[in-house]
């Protein structure tokens, strides 16, 4: 057996990456997590990341670069909660809420 992917298998997995990176950048005010698998282990170490922080990386400045995982930006000072996330129960810093 071939460890190759045929071509539906190669377009459905390219089908499925393209809509994981539009929903991770629609600009829609979410709060899905954007490390789809396990879930829990971000959110257990305090790095999860929502698609609503990380959309703030688009219309604020030097803020909330990473696109996963909230870790490298806490740990450089340039992770900023959104509105979104705010709705997790947290003030959001500096953010403005997506229109």
């Amino acid at each position: 057996s071939s460890s190759r992917l045929s071509v539906l298998e190669s377009e459905l997995m390219l089908s499925q990456k393209l809509i994981i990176e539009f929903a991770g950048h629609c600009g829609s005010d979410t709060t899905w997590s954007s490390f789809p698998t396990f879930m829990w282990l971000p959110r257990m170490l305090g790095c999860e990341l929502y698609v609503c922080d990380h959309d703030l990386h688009h219309s604020a400045v030097r803020c909330n670069y990473g696109k996963r995982l909230s870790v490298w930006d806490k740990a450089f000072g340039t992770y900023r909660r959104s509105w979104g996330t705010a709705a997790h129960g947290e003030a959001p810093a500096n953010a403005t809420p997506a229109r």
